[in-house]
């Protein structure tokens, strides 16, 4: 008798909160995440804000987030959830590279980080690791994180910042002057300014310029 190959089972339904400020990430991701999950229900927001406000007032078994956000951090926004939310998966999902963040994220408490240039197979993939408990670190993260690691220059990584620190280079590398990144941030210019000295000191650098070009040469603003 000719065996007949059972069919790929179907993953179970779940709730799943996209935050994205693009509508068309968001319709994308529940257009192809539908197929994958039937009868899943799919949350949307489009920035921290009204993702933590979604997560306040509903249950969501995952959340699949940008780490370019408006207002706040993407990284804030995952410890920020967690602590909301501690039994939901989090999937990074963005367009920066692995080895500049992956390691990052994780630390914050992502369960998974995908980046937006791989294939839509290794998002359903992600989910389904969640989804069973489990960490996703695509081979391409793997890979990335390990070259990184090994190679000799820690001395200059963006790993060496502190997650605010972080988060004021990207600002002040997309334009931002001190003034408006001490009023989005809720932090006295003086604080902003202290924490530029930091970042070029930690960075070997010596001036704004050298920001924008540090931050553009390893991928940290779009």
């Amino acid at each position: 008798m000719i065996g007949i190959a059972a069919p790929e089972p179907v993953l179970s339904t779940h709730r799943i909160l996209l935050v994205d400020d693009h509508v068309a990430i968001r319709e994308g991701l529940s257009l192809m995440l539908s197929a994958a999950f039937p009868g899943s229900r799919f949350g949307a927001a489009a920035n921290a804000a009204q993702a933590l406000q979604q997560v306040a007032s509903e249950h969501w078994d995952l959340a699949i987030l940008d780490l370019n956000l408006p207002g706040r951090s993407g990284l804030e926004l995952i410890r920020e959830l967690k602590d909301a939310a501690p039994q939901m998966g989090v999937l990074v999902y963005t367009v920066h590279p692995g080895e500049q963040f992956g390691l990052r994220a994780l630390r914050a408490g992502a369960d998974g980080y995908v980046t937006k240039d791989q294939p839509a197979c290794d998002v359903i993939e992600a989910i389904r690791r969640i989804r069973d408990g489990r960490r996703y670190i695509g081979p391409a993260l793997a890979d990335s994180l390990a070259a990184f690691l090994a190679s000799g220059a820690a001395a200059s990584s963006p790993d060496l910042l502190s997650d605010r620190e972080l988060q004021i280079l990207q600002a002040l590398a997309s334009g931002q002057t001190p003034t408006s990144i001490a009023a989005s941030l809720h932090l006295s210019i003086k604080t902003v300014s202290t924490y530029r000295s930091r970042i070029l000191e930690k960075l070997q650098l010596h001036s704004t310029a050298d920001i924008v070009r540090y931050a553009i040469q390893h991928q940290l603003v779009d």
